[in-house]
């Protein structure tokens, strides 16, 4: 009893120091300690002279379980930070994806410091060299607005606004030159860039539209302003 008390603590320990297999620490720690104090009733009463061996098992045994539990409370906070972080991420991720829908007028700040904005789009007749051609098309212009709020230079290059209608995507109307201008360049602490780009919308879209700006290239997460046209 007193081997298979010592050879279960040893069992029991080793299996008790690892991340993955100290649950199976319990049993052959709770056995080794079982038999490890059997043994030593054995000893006592003169039915055995492996005294040393059984206790080695035993200590070996409570040591294990101890082992096995701190082990296994250090997983369990482990496991619950990181359930705690991810929800705290999902969250904050909500409220960002929230405070990116505006409406027009409104204003979006980035993590960078840009602050960008998108005017009610306008609506004008199309210049007679207009494309698409069609009748009764209007021109919608959507007009968005970047500062840079911080003491640094900032870099703008996101690319250009997108327009979605009740139905769909705005084709592009192209005017000539000067018809579409994105966001380029570098802004100096204070500075503020504007682009502009020209949609053709039909008069079955009117009405419910929405303006989509890309603010930051390394999360290329837009902005988007809701309005009435």
């Amino acid at each position: 009893m007193g081997v298979a008390a010592l050879v279960l603590g040893i069992i029991g320990m080793v299996l008790a120091l690892t991340l993955i297999l100290f649950w199976f620490a319990r049993l052959p720690a709770l056995v080794g300690v079982v038999l490890g104090v059997l043994g030593l009733r054995l000893c006592r009463r003169g039915a055995a002279t492996t005294r040393g061996t059984a206790l080695a098992g035993v200590i070996l045994g409570v040591l294990a379980l101890l082992v096995s539990g701190a082990v296994a409370t250090f997983v369990g906070m482990a496991v619950y930070q990181s359930v705690q972080a991810e929800r705290a991420e999902e969250q904050r991720r909500a409220a960002d994806e929230k405070a990116r829908r505006l409406t027009f007028g409104q204003s979006y700040t980035t993590a960078d410091g840009l602050r960008s904005t998108v005017a009610k789009p306008e609506t004008r007749v199309p210049r007679p060299n207009a494309v698409p051609a069609e009748s009764g098309v209007q021109a919608v212009v959507a007009v968005v607005t970047v500062v840079n709020t911080t003491a640094e230079p900032r870099t703008m290059h996101p690319g250009l606004l997108y327009l979605k209608g009740p139905h769909g995507d705005a084709e592009d109307l192209y005017e000539g030159f000067g018809s579409h201008m994105s966001i380029d360049g570098t802004l100096k602490p204070g500075e503020q860039l504007a682009g502009h780009r020209t949609f053709a919308l039909r008069p079955a879209d009117f009405g419910q539209v929405q303006v989509a700006f890309v603010p930051d290239r390394a999360t290329l997460q837009p902005v988007r302003w809701t309005g009435t046209l």
